[in-house]
Parts: C-alpha cells; structure tokens; sequence
C-alpha cells in the first residue's frame, strides 16, 4: 500500500470520529450526559445493575472489590458487570502493585478503537506527512506465538498500521529478553526511513538507544518526523532526554491510557490532553474526598480519576492523578501527575512520586525506601546527582523535617551502570512485558524496593554501632 493512499484513506476513515469529538468538547455536559445515559441503560441488563441502576448509586470501587465479578467472568458467565461476554483478557503489567485481570468486552474495544482514532487523524492532520510510512511501535519478546505491539489498540486501523511497522520477522523467534533488546536496536539502526515513533515509555527507546552507544540520531533516522511517549510525571525526565536526542522530530505527550480504558488524548489545538468525554464518564475526587463532575473541575487543581466505562469498570477508582491544565473549547484539559497510592512515609516523610521525580530530573535515577536504619537509596549513573536530588528533596517540609530529627538518614547513592537497561531487565525477571514497563521515579513499596535491590546485588547501608 502507498503511505500517502494509506494516509488519506485513514483520514477520511476517521473524520466524523474526529468532528464529533471536536463538537462534544464545546459541550462537555452534554457529551457526558449521554455517556451516563448508556451507562444507565445497559445497568438494566446485567447483574451489577442490582446496585443501582443510575451511575452514583453505584459503589466506588477497585480493583479488589471487583474480585467475586471477575471470578464469574473468568469462569465463563455473561452479563456480570456489562451485558454480554469477555472478548479477552488483559493483564495490568504490575509495575505499580500486584497484576490484575482486566476483563476487554466488545464494548470497552470500541472505545479504546474510538479514542484512538481521534488521535490518529489529529496526527495525521497536524504533524506527520508520510513519504515512507515506516512506523516503529513498541515490540516485546514473544510469549505465545506472534510479537505484541501498540497497533492492537488501533480497531479497524490496525491492519494499515501493520503494513508499514518495523517488526522484523527473525524478532519472533527471539524469546531471551536480553538478546530481543539487543537484535532490535539492530534492526531499528538500519532502519534509516523511520518517519514516526509511537510508544509508552521514553525509557524503553533510551535503553535501546544505549546498547549502541553515542550516536548522531539525525544521521541514524534522518526521514523522522513524529515520536509519541509518556512525558509527564516520571516520564518527564526520559521525555527530555529523548527530546534531546531526537530534535528534528516533533514530539507529543500521549495521554493517559490505562488498561481499563482510555482517559485521555492529546490534540494539536489543547494545552494538555483531553478527556475522552464522549466515551467514558469521568468523575474527579478532591482532597476532601468529594466527587465532582467533569464540569465542576478547577483549572490548576488535583484531584483522582473515577472512570465508568462503557463495556468495562463502572464508578472505578483508578489511582490516577491528574491537574487541571486550561481548557480546550469548554472542556477542561488534564496532565497526569502521578498515582494516589505512590506514597512512602517511614517516618512521617510523605514522600510522593511528583516530588521524587521533579528531584531527580532528566538523568537516569530511582528512589527506593529502606526501613532500617530509615532512608532512601538513590540509583543513578552519575555520583554527582545524589547532591541535587537531596537538596531538592529537603525543600519538603515532611522530608527536611524528618532529616532534621534524625528520623530519616541521608540519602544513599549508588551509581549503576546502564542503569535503564538494567532496571527494564529487573522489570521483565518479574513478568512484566518490556514494551508497558512504566518509568518510575520512586517505588513506594519497602518489599518491592528490597527485591530490585536484591535483584541488582545491592546492599543498604550498615547502621552504624
């Protein structure tokens, strides 16, 4: 297929998609309106409607509390927690907490299909004009029989996208973590009419980048015009550097897209990403615990997401945050800044990962917790980062605080060699898949942080006698 035929014709695919999307943001009420609506009526026809048949009679819920529902899923049943069967079954990939089971309906695939091409003709009509159309998603080893890239989010889109993407063929048979990263910087390195990149994590590209050694990227991928990867929270310094290295090529911070459904999408014209208000009802969570509508948000205000997906989890508490960040037409644009339960307080030191990545910054760099004697390590590749990054961390009351007293000891810097790939390696020995493995500034969890230690042959500080 000739790119630019393949180009036009997802426009045109995709342009009432896009024209509504860009009418419902001139009326977020209504948009979310109609989504409860649908919500409402499918209550009606599956069990879970027996705790209420409109959206805020329904219990706010997580993961856990869905566990009875998922069993009957997983066991075959219908009409649980949405009318009709599973399609499939994901896995979240555990960076954060334990891995769970997310149910994929029909439903729920059409609005992740719905969200994502809005986005593509965004792309396609504001930053990329092919000429070669080579493309390059996320890959991860194989573990059944085919390699698993992005493009299966695509719905109708995706047998266009896989015509172009660079999946070299020998990469399936390639199942040792190691030795897949290796022979796909390789190919990736050939590749030299690469035109767009679209990926999770920055640090997944920066890894491979590194197993090649310094390079002038531009020489590398001269024909590249367009990347896509997370830039906010902990990706925002992996973001930079990537910007860095690739500066003929416009940039673009994907928006929040978790497992269980698509929140958010950037668009060319809005400050931020915007909600997929037209898909998904959106309810937000303040300080004082009150849930509020999409309407009632406050521009520069945080707060926690509570999504009701069609198809998928209703009244569902995700553990994401997000600050309001301007509005485009009338519906507020969000960034995510980070999860609710990414919080470490040994010693009443309230250490949350927005802190922990704005102290660590663009270099490479992880906080891990030590209980005794209480501190945090500092995994870097540079001895003189541990400085900056101490120094920003006490400019915390709670953190300086506990310093102070003598509650919390001094930061512990130890310097890692080829930090990102090893911390990607530490991520696939737990069974996460390398193309979702999450950047992370800080783990939060004291047993998750002594296992990667472990893992990575390091041992805390000895208190003193």
């Amino acid at each position: 297929m000739i790119p630019q035929a393949a180009a036009g014709a997802t426009l045109l695919l995709t342009r009432a998609r896009h024209r509504a999307f860009l009418r419902a943001l001139a009326a977020p009420e209504e948009a979310q309106a109609r989504v409860k609506a649908r919500i409402e009526r499918a209550l009606g026809a599956c069990g879970y409607g027996r705790f209420g048949r409109r959206i805020e009679h329904l219990p706010v819920v997580r993961h856990e509390d869905l566990g009875p529902h998922i069993a009957r899923m997983q066991a075959g049943e219908r009409d649980v927690i949405w009318p009709g069967a599973v399609d499939h079954w994901m896995t979240t990939s555990g960076s954060s907490g334990a891995k769970k089971p997310i149910p994929i309906t029909p439903g729920l695939k059409g609005v992740f299909a719905s969200a994502l091409a809005v986005w593509a003709h965004d792309v396609l009509a504001h930053f990329y004009r092919p000429t070669s159309g080579r493309l390059f998603m996320a890959l991860a080893p194989p573990r059944e029989h085919a390699l698993t890239h992005e493009a299966s989010f695509l719905g109708l889109l995706a047998p266009m996208a896989r015509t172009f993407l660079v999946a070299p063929k020998a990469l399936g048979s390639v199942r040792a973590p190691a030795a897949f990263r290796r022979a796909l910087a390789d190919a990736l390195l050939t590749e030299k009419r690469l035109e767009l990149i679209s990926l999770w994590s920055p640090t997944y590209l920066l890894a491979l980048m590194d197993l090649v050694g310094a390079r002038d990227w531009t020489d590398v991928w001269p024909d590249l015009q367009f990347v896509s990867a997370w830039d906010c929270a902990a990706a925002a310094g992996p973001a930079r550097e990537l910007q860095r290295r690739l500066p003929h090529a416009r940039f673009q911070g994907k928006g929040l897209i978790a497992t269980e459904a698509p929140l958010t999408i950037p668009l060319a014209s809005a400050p931020a990403p915007v909600p997929v208000l037209d898909q998904v009802y959106l309810e937000f969570r303040d300080d004082a615990g009150v849930l509020h509508p999409l309407a009632d948000v406050r521009d520069g205000k945080t707060y926690s997401v509570v999504l009701s997906a069609p198809g998928g989890f209703l009244r569902y508490e995700i553990g994401d945050l997000v600050r309001v960040s301007g509005f485009a037409e009338r519906t507020p644009c969000l960034t995510f800044i980070g999860r609710a339960d990414a919080v470490c307080d040994l010693v009443g030191e309230k250490l949350g990962e927005p802190v922990a990545a704005k102290a660590i910054g663009d270099r490479p760099g992880l906080l891990l917790p030590v209980l005794s004697p209480p501190h945090y390590v500092l995994l870097t590749e540079d001895a003189g980062h541990g400085g900056a990054v101490e120094a920003e961390l006490m400019r915390g009351h709670h953190y300086a605080r506990a310093r102070e007293l003598g509650q919390l000891r001094e930061l512990h810097v130890v310097v890692v060699a080829g930090l990102r790939a090893k911390l990607i390696a530490a991520a696939e020995a737990e069974g996460q898949s390398m193309d979702s493995i999450k950047d992370r500034a800080l783990v939060h969890d004291l047993e998750k942080a002594q296992a990667l230690l472990s893992r990575l042959s390091i041992a805390p500080p000895r208190p003193p006698p």
